[in-house]
């Protein structure tokens, strides 16, 4: 990519591939790389930074692929269309990287992906295989207001990092919820995807992982079919934000071998 502008990779019939390396060669100003058309494509070798950053952009009705481990260090902004996920790595995250906007579709494609913040209101999808989208690398905030859902296969969350991920959507995925590290927030009852599931708020590494009810927009509540399993003896791991929520699941104290305890401790 030069100068002039970004670079648009338009694909409007079959499969346009790049095998080789893609990057900002431009040595004055950020670069975009914008992948549009009806087309499908694919970049199976690796998207970088030059001097100054390379960020990515979908649009059209076609579907991109990256399979490339990718370490260019802007965001991924989907307007329409598909991008899917080709390699473990495909999507950079972690320190000096850029969070992802979700408007249009992006396919986990059975991978098991990190990524820094989430949001938008498009549809995060798994089509094949057991994949894994971890949230919050790089201690990043955000929400997500579009559905997590699984058309093929199964699709777990994990919330990674010291951020809050709040989930607004009406959400159908029917693998588990794990949270290590940091806040997990909720403003409605299907939140959590569908099935017989397991929540684990459970601190890690990192600890302090926290679960959040708001039910400020209209009351929770959660089915049978949801257990949580729970440890977090730094500031608490269920919170009752707004409304009058209600957890029919069972609540399992869980770590180590010592005693365990369930305070129950009211906001003020």
């Amino acid at each position: 990519m030069g100068g002039g502008g970004d670079t648009v990779l338009v694909s409007n019939a079959g499969t346009l591939t790049l095998a080789g390396n893609v990057t900002n060669s431009y040595r004055w100003s950020n670069r975009s790389l914008r992948l549009a058309g009806s087309g499908n494509g694919v970049i199976s070798g690796i998207i970088s930074d030059g001097v100054y950053v390379t960020s990515v952009t979908k649009s059209g009705t076609g579907t991109w692929t990256l399979s490339g481990a990718n370490i260019f260090s802007g965001g991924i902004t989907i307007s329409t269309g598909m991008l899917m996920v080709g390699n473990n790595d495909a999507i950079p995250n972690g320190n000096n990287r850029g969070d992802m906007v979700v408007d249009g579709t992006l396919d986990i494609a059975g991978y098991l992906i990190n990524i820094n913040g989430l949001s938008g209101r498009g549809i995060v999808d798994n089509t094949v295989g057991a994949g894994n989208i971890t949230v919050g690398n790089n201690n990043a905030s955000s929400t997500f207001g579009g559905v997590i859902k699984n058309t093929g296969g199964m699709l777990a969350l994990t919330k990674t990092g010291t951020g809050t991920l709040t989930l607004s959507g009406n959400n159908t995925f029917t693998g588990d919820v794990t949270v290590p590290s940091g806040s997990l927030r909720i403003t409605n009852s299907n939140a959590l995807g569908a099935g017989t599931k397991t929540i684990w708020v459970c601190e890690g590494t990192s600890g302090n992982s926290q679960f959040h009810l708001d039910g400020g927009s209209g009351n929770i509540t959660l089915p049978s079919s949801i257990a949580f399993y729970t440890s977090n003896q730094v500031s608490g791991t269920i919170f009752n934000d707004a409304g009058n929520n209600t957890i029919n699941g069972t609540v399992n104290l869980w770590g180590g071998a010592a005693t365990r305890f369930l305070f129950l401790m009211p906001e003020h």
